[in-house]
Formats: C-alpha cells, structure tokens, sequence
C-alpha cells in the first residue's frame, strides 16, 4: 500500500514537471515568435515610412525639372 503512494506520487510529480516544461517551452517559444514577428513588421513598417517620407522629395525634384525644361523651352 505503501509503494503504491509513492509510486502514485512519483507520477504525479514526473506528471507536473514535465507538464510545466511543456508549458514553459511553449511560452518561450510563442514570446520569441511574436518578438521576430515584430522586429519584422516593424521593419517593414519603418522603411515603408521613410520611403513614404521621402517620396515627396522625389516628386518635387521631377516637377522642378519639369518646370526648368519648359522654361528652357520657352
């Protein structure tokens, strides 16, 4: 009757820690994914910004260009 204690008790244990392993491996593993997953999009969103900022200038350069070929034209 003994044995069967600890031998139930020994299971459960075994049970528990491989159980929180489990979950500690999944929350490390599911933090790191959703950290990559950040720094990429943010990335991407970044560079999509500063190309959105520098847009105008490109733009503005063709039209001044624009405007002195005509002139020259003229």
């Amino acid at each position: 009757m003994f044995y069967r204690i600890i031998l139930v008790l020994s299971f459960d244990i075994c049970f528990m820690i491989g159980f929180l392993f489990f979950l500690f491996v999944c929350i490390v593993l599911l933090s790191t994914a959703f950290a990559l997953c950040y720094i990429f999009f943010n990335k991407i969103l970044y560079l999509a910004h500063d190309l959105a900022l520098s847009a105008p200038l490109y733009f503005s350069e063709s039209i001044d260009e624009k405007d002195e070929n005509s002139r020259r034209e003229e």
